[in-house]
């Protein structure tokens, strides 16, 4: 008999995290089961399928149980020093299969033994389970995060910005995602390419972690929040030196409007430090089409292959006085500056080599991949 699955976090189409359930969620609907919902649907900016797919669950959260059912799996999620959200109902007939990622690398004996509670652990990147698999961790599957092709349709360029040479940058504002670099590598090739603009999205629900920015050897201040919970990216961007009419903040973007965004850029850089999974912000660009650079550390290194993306090679060591930082990676903002400049004058090569990260991501690193894999290993447990 197939046992009954759990899912032990939100499902929203908002973050990463979210579109893991929603994906999953999907695939066990369309597979004729019906998944068990342990915490709130958020259905902002959600699909009208996706809303159609998760309303009937939500409505009966936990199928109208109040405890799990016998021998259900429960799908539940894991970050930095592999802690994992707590299963109320946790007997001892009751499977926990790990998902997840992290970026903090140190492993001590009492992470080890959280990760061995798991019957299976689920990671988004070679590089996660590596570094697993070196703390002693072997029951550990790899299951990319992936794209919706449907969703993420390439679009004709409308030309919101006539004349200007779009760079795009996105991912939530903190010292791993690098947004610092960004800027220092931008205003250095604005100063020769006055054309340029920047256009950021920058935003997400925890705008707090951009205090890690205090660690950045390139901005000397972090932006500020304000009243309405909301950065303010244009005043950082304009105190780093970034001329207003040359910077855009896109805002918080729902699913319908990134192809738009990247419909009118001519260029994505993601100069991250350190990316746990796979960067989904960045398949979405290669996805759309867009010329991407991606550093070569971390989860990025899943991503790259010859002849479709440009890369961050110099990577250096991130200062790491407490041992988290194993394999995270500094960007040089001349290179940076350089691989900008290359995308900039050959844009014929840099639109073919786009077409086949995009043909990549949507042939190979689907969310219907995605899904079948993690079921996949849920279902050898049991």
């Amino acid at each position: 008999m197939t046992r009954p699955i759990a899912i032990n976090w939100e499902i929203s189409a908002t973050t990463g995290w979210g579109q893991v359930a929603t994906h999953i969620c999907r695939a066990l609907v369309r597979q004729g089961e019906r998944p068990l919902l342990l915490h709130n649907v958020n259905l902002d900016h959600m699909s009208t399928a996706d809303r159609e797919m998760v309303a009937p669950l939500a409505a009966t959260p936990n199928g109208g149980r109040t405890t799990l059912p016998t021998g259900c799996i429960v799908l539940t999620p894991f970050g930095n020093e592999l802690e994992s959200e707590p299963i109320a109902d946790c007997r001892p007939d009751i499977v926990r299969v790990g998902i997840g990622a992290f970026e903090e690398t140190r492993i001590d004996a009492d992470a080890r033994a959280r990760g061995q509670t798991f019957a299976r652990m689920i990671v988004h990147s070679s590089w996660n389970r590596r570094l697993l698999d070196e703390a002693g961790i072997r029951n550990v599957a790899l299951a990319h995060q992936g794209i919706d092709p449907i969703e993420l349709q390439p679009l004709p360029r409308v030309g919101h910005f006539p004349g200007r040479f779009v760079i795009f940058s996105g991912g939530k504002l903190e010292f791993r995602k690098s947004q610092d670099i960004v800027l220092a590598a931008f205003r250095r090739f604005h100063a020769h390419y006055p054309e340029a603009l920047l256009l950021a999205a920058w935003h997400s629900p925890w705008p707090g972690v951009a205090e890690t920015m205090r660690g950045s050897p390139h901005t000397p201040v972090v932006p500020e929040v304000g009243p309405n919970g909301r950065l303010h990216v244009a005043g950082w961007a304009a105190e780093n030196g970034i001329p207003n009419d040359s910077f855009v903040d896109a805002g918080p973007l729902s699913r319908t409007q990134i192809p738009r965004v990247f419909a009118e850029c001519d260029l994505a850089i993601f100069p991250n430090r350190c990316e746990g999974a796979t960067n989904l912000v960045a398949m979405e660009a290669m996805a759309c089409g867009v010329p991407v650079v991606l550093s070569a550390n971390t989860g990025h290194l899943d991503l790259i292959r010859p002849g479709i993306c440009q890369t961050l090679d110099d990577q250096r060591p991130v200062a790491d006085p407490d041992g988290c930082r194993i394999g995270w990676g500094e960007s040089s903002v001349d290179e940076l500056v350089a691989r900008m400049e290359a995308v900039r004058a050959t844009p014929l090569a840099s639109r073919q080599a786009a077409g086949y990260a995009m043909a990549f991501m949507r042939t190979e690193r689907t969310w219907g991949h995605f899904a079948a894999r993690v079921l996949k290993e849920v279902r050898a447990v049991g």
